[in-house]
Formats: structure tokens, C-alpha cells, sequence
């Protein structure tokens, strides 16, 4: 399951280089594609946190950091995680939240993964264009 989710990161991470190589230096192009590659590389980095310490997950004793989570940027760093998945079987993804942002305590990382798990399946078996 880790190594799955480890995958996840990649695809914006891949995406955002791509643009970088593009050639043209639109300054816009690539900072957004920097801050892109920093937040998912950030994601990476306490997945492979919790892939290091093998005994933790397989005696069940995963830690849960329970800090208070911004529900919109979780939820906006899931579907920049998941969009690659989804622009490549032409779907059409509308995020609609509330204009107030929402709070919650829990743990961050594990929330993102769940959202980008449903996405991802979302995506999956979802017929293209959908």
C-alpha cells in the first residue's frame, strides 16, 4: 500500500518538470511548477518517513500526528496529486467548496492519501471523458 502511495507524488512532480523543459522561461510557468514539485516532494518525504521505520507499520503502531488540518489545501493537494490521472482519460473534475475554509484535527498526510485514493479510483473506472 505505501509503495502505491509513494507513486502518487510522482505524477505532478513529473508533470510540473515536463513544463519546465518546455524551454519557454515563463516566470508564472515556472514558479508555479517549483512550488509544485516542492509541496509534492515535501509529500514524498513523510511517506518514505513512514516506509523507513518498517517496524512501526507492520507491528501497527503508525504514528498519527493529529495537528489541525486546513481542509481546503488538503483536499487542493489531493487533486493536484490526482490530476494527471484524470486529464489523462479526459475527465472533468469541479471542486466545489464552501468560500469559508474548514478545520478539522486528524493527520494531514494519512486525509491527502485517502482523498487521492478516491480520486484515483474515481479516475480509474470512470469511463474517458467522464
Amino acid at each position: 500500500m505505501l509503495a502505491h502511495e509513494l507513486r502518487n507524488p510522482l505524477a505532478p512532480i513529473s508533470s510540473a518538470a515536463q513544463l519546465l523543459i518546455l524551454g519557454k522561461s515563463d516566470p508564472q510557468r515556472v514558479q508555479k511548477s517549483g512550488e509544485i514539485i516542492l509541496r509534492q516532494v515535501g509529500h514524498l518525504t513523510n511517506l518514505v518517513d513512514d516506509l523507513l521505520d518498517v517496524s512501526r507499520v507492520t507491528s501497527g503502531l503508525v504514528q498519527i500526528e493529529r495537528v489541525v488540518i486546513d481542509l481546503h489545501a488538503a483536499l487542493h493537494s489531493a487533486v493536484e496529486q490526482a490530476r494527471p490521472g484524470i486529464e489523462a482519460r479526459r475527465h472533468h473534475l469541479t471542486v466545489a467548496l464552501p468560500p469559508e475554509h474548514l478545520f478539522a484535527q486528524g493527520d494531514k498526510t494519512r486525509l491527502v492519501q485517502a482523498i487521492v485514493n478516491l480520486l484515483n479510483n474515481a479516475a480509474k473506472y470512470t469511463a474517458p471523458g467522464g
